[in-house]
């Protein structure tokens, strides 16, 4: 999609307020029968409070066997709204019971219990600390999220987990390309007074429009290319969108569910009325969203209470960002990983497997995740899969319910449960990475792999080649015998190789090879011994100025890292541009001239090279200046060779460029004069709108995005007094960014900021003596950012044996 970008370009510089006229949109309430009756949600961004609607969605208990050793009710409500910047939430805890359902299934100490003695709110890494008031909290969020709020009353149960929940879905401001408009000739608006039959022939884009719909399994037309659900509608129904070869769109901030439905519902065609019939034979059970075809995407929208699996479907290249999946039922599968996909910001609060890996080319990153008491956060399969190159990394598991009482198998935050050995052979799952998970309650089961179950529960043969688990930190419940990890291969020639446990920290304990069965809680198969280790080593890194192993005269020096590993681009002495290589940010190998073929169009050599790694694509961005033209090259593989993507004319026109990637993917360019424009890299051409994001004379500006807000960094002068560094904040990208802050200590007249790998900024500089990397420090007296100087005292940091990307 592309992105928003308004031009209105103000005579100061500064650009006009972008999205909303508040950056603030709290969604509609569908219809107030639908309200949550335990709480209320009020949001607050400047002088204007506006209070959230608040759904709550009811665990059906009755109809599970499985789930009757609670005895009643579970809910979890939720609220949304969209914003920029920063706001106030405050939570009201006003009724403990929800009409219409029996007292007797509730719990009767949380019919009146007393007021909580604290809250919290997770997930815990954006360390929010909330106001308590009684039976009122208020807390500050300051970037885009999903968040519990948890009073601690009779309310939790003995994990620590809330019987009645309250997730804030706090959603980035939409795209306004991808909003489509009512006015629109291809847009239908369906309002909750017609049905589906109603979108004419000529529709190709369908607006559900506020209200409560009842819209029934609907099979959406192939001439439908996309469906919008408008904030404040609430769809009772199923999507099916099938045979989508060139793409299809499904967004909004409005809500899909099925709550209406019982569990393992299935469709009775030809019924107007009572369209579903339940119970039913066999396993043609509706499924909330069926999703067939490539290049498809799914945004914003909340998916809710699902009679069987939340997602159906298959296909290539699909996108999730930013939706929320909820289910209680057994079967209440998430999002399942598709093939060359990524899946992005979401929430899944799931009662079987939340997110399937069988597919190659996956990336899942930022989720928040509440796991029920049936499936695994990630599973690897029920059968032997195959499958190649799949990243996992930035999770938090705020909670998850598997029980104590009982020995599960298909639980975990990893699991693999080969009920079938399969009909191909057996599988091989191959370069998977997960990546700093924090499981942040104690829960009855951590990673299990097993591909030998007990008895008469099957098992099969299968390969786990070249897994890598890092930064983890995960709880375990104690006094509780199978709160553990298990490591299981087949036998000796089908199992495990090249398995390793990089950082892992099990209820605070580093895991090493020699405390992993105690500490560490696992059961490794002596079978597998040797294919799996635990490394725990850190070492103190000390970082030099001038860096250690570059050439003399190298300038124009960028660094990125992937997968653990710095690679450096600069120009050398000789004029062209080369690469370097280091596992510690101290010592560089030469890596060699960058395969790039000259292009066809400005005079003189490279200069400027800028890398950037897009883990959406799984690609690296080169971006470089040649005369006053800009030039974009991509690459899969850093060691082979580069595809120009500008051969016969320039990018744009200008110098020192960068390159900036916001979270949804949308790639921006930066030249000289702090201009700023969108770019497609499938189709790259030559730009004529700008941005200007200072509004003066500057050169070499860099976008860095940290805590929610967008920092731009860049070196200014008059043309008589030397350049210097300068930096600004905003809540936007396009800003308007605020010019307080001078970089002052030592000044900088070439360089950019980098953000290093324990956390903070790093300014990389040729200027001085030699190409430095040195620490950003803010100091909060002086309202300054300070850049240490390369004849200061070395830079030492601790940090983990092995880096995160």
């Amino acid at each position: 999609m592309k992105p928003v970008f308004p031009l209105a370009i103000l005579a100061s510089g500064s650009i006009a307020a972008p999205f909303h006229e508040n950056d603030l949109m709290v969604y509609p309430g569908a219809d107030s029968a639908l309200a949550c009756p335990i709480y209320e949600v009020r949001v607050t961004q400047g002088d204007r409070t506006q209070e959230a609607f608040v759904y709550q969605s009811v665990s059906d208990w009755a109809e599970q066997s499985y789930s009757r050793h609670k005895q009643f009710f579970e809910s979890l409500s939720y609220a949304g709204f969209a914003f920029a910047g920063e706001v106030t939430v405050e939570v009201t805890k006003v009724g403990r019971v929800r009409p219409g359902i029996p007292a007797m299934a509730w719990r009767p100490d949380l019919v009146n219990p007393p007021p909580p003695t604290g809250v919290m709110v997770r997930p815990e890494r954006f360390a929010i600390e909330a106001e308590l008031d009684g039976w009122i909290a208020r807390f500050t969020i300051r970037q885009p999220g999903q968040y519990s709020v948890e009073f601690v009353d009779r309310d939790l149960d003995p994990s620590g987990t809330p019987l009645h929940g309250l997730m804030i879905f706090a959603d980035p401001l939409e795209d306004l390309d991808s909003v489509p408009s009512k006015s629109a000739p291809e847009v239908f608006s369906l309002t909750p007074d017609k049905p589906a039959a109603a979108v004419p022939e000529s529709a190709t884009v369908v607006r559900l429009e506020p209200g409560v719909h009842e819209l029934g399994p609907w099979v959406v037309p192939s001439r439908i290319r996309q469906v919008y659900l408008a904030p404040g509608a609430f769809v009772k129904g199923c999507l099916s969108i099938r045979d989508r070869a060139d793409g299809f769109v499904l967004n909004g901030r409005g809500v899909l569910s099925a709550h209406h439905l019982g569990w393992h519902a299935k469709a009775a065609p030809g019924k107007e009325a009572g369209w579903y019939e339940l119970p039913a034979p066999g396993k043609d059970y509706l499924k909330l969203l069926i999703v067939e075809g490539d290049h498809l995407t799914v945004d914003g929208i909340v998916l809710a209470d699902s009679p069987f699996h939340t997602v159906g479907g298959s296909g290539t290249h699909h996108t999730w960002s930013w939706v929320k999946a909820m289910g209680w039922r057994l079967n209440n599968d998430g999002i399942p990983g598709f093939a060359d996909s990524v899946i992005r910001h979401c929430f899944i609060r799931a009662n079987d497997d939340a997110v399937w890996l069988y597919h190659d080319n996956l990336l899942v990153h930022d989720l928040v995740m509440w796991q029920g008491d049936n499936g695994a956060c990630f599973q690897l399969g029920w059968s032997s899969k195959s499958a190649r190159n799949v990243t996992v990394r930035d999770i938090d598991v705020i909670h998850g319910e598997w029980r104590t009482d009982r020995r599960r198998n298909n639980s975990g935050l990893v699991n693999l449960r080969i009920s079938t050995p399969g009909t191909d052979g057996p599988g091989v799952q191959e370069d998977f990475l997960f990546e700093n998970i924090n499981v942040e309650t104690p829960v009855a089961t951590g990673i299990d792999i097993r591909m030998r179950k007990e008895a008469g529960e099957g098992g099969g043969r299968h390969t786990i080649r070249n897994f890598t688990f890092r930064n983890i930190r995960l709880q375990l419940e104690a006094g509780f015998p199978f709160a553990r990890s298990f490591m299981v291969p087949w036998d000796g020639e089908f199992g495990f190789e090249n398995v390793r446990f990089e950082n892992l920290r099990v209820n605070g304990v580093l895991v090493t090879d020699g405390n992993h069965a105690n500490e560490g809680r696992f059961d490794i198969s002596s079978v597998a011994t040797s294919d799996i280790g635990f490394d725990a080593d850190t070492r103190m890194l000390v970082w030099f100025n001038p860096l250690q192993g570059l050439p003399s005269g190298l300038i124009d020096a960028a660094i990125i890292c992937t997968d653990g590993q710095f690679t450096m681009v600069g120009i050398n002495a000789a004029g062209i541009p080369a690469r370097w290589t280091s596992s510690d940010l101290v010592s560089w190998s030469a890596g060699g001239p960058l395969s790039l073929a000259h292009p066809d169009w400005g005079r003189g050599p490279f200069s400027a090279p800028r890398l950037l790694y897009d883990p959406v694509r799984r690609k690296v961005f080169l971006v470089f200046q040649r005369g006053t033209g800009v030039g974009l090259a991509s690459t899969d593989n850093l060691d082979g060779s580069w595809d120009l993507l500008t051969p016969d004319r320039p990018l744009a026109e200008g110098g020192h460029p960068s390159l900036f990637e916001d979270d949804g993917g949308s790639l921006y360019l930066v030249v000289d004069g702090a201009r700023m424009t969108p770019i497609d890299p499938g189709n790259p051409g030559l730009i004529k709108d700008w941005v200007v994001l200072t509004g003066s004379d500057s050169s070499q500006a860099t976008i860095v995005k940290k805590n929610g807000s967008y920092h731009l960094f860049w070196t200014e002068g008059d043309g008589e007094s030397p350049m210097s560094g300068r930096y600004a904040v905003a809540r936007s990208v396009i800003g308007p960014y605020q010019k307080s802050i001078l970089t002052e200590g030592h000044a900088f007249t070439s360089g950019y900021p980098w953000p290093g790998p324990d956390g903070r900024w790093w300014f990389l500089s040729d200027s001085g003596t030699g190409l430095s990397l040195r620490p950003l420090r803010f100091d909060e007296t002086a309202g300054l950012f300070l850049i240490s100087g390369p004849g200061d005292a070395e830079c030492k940091v601790e940090l983990p044996t092995y880096l995160p990307p």
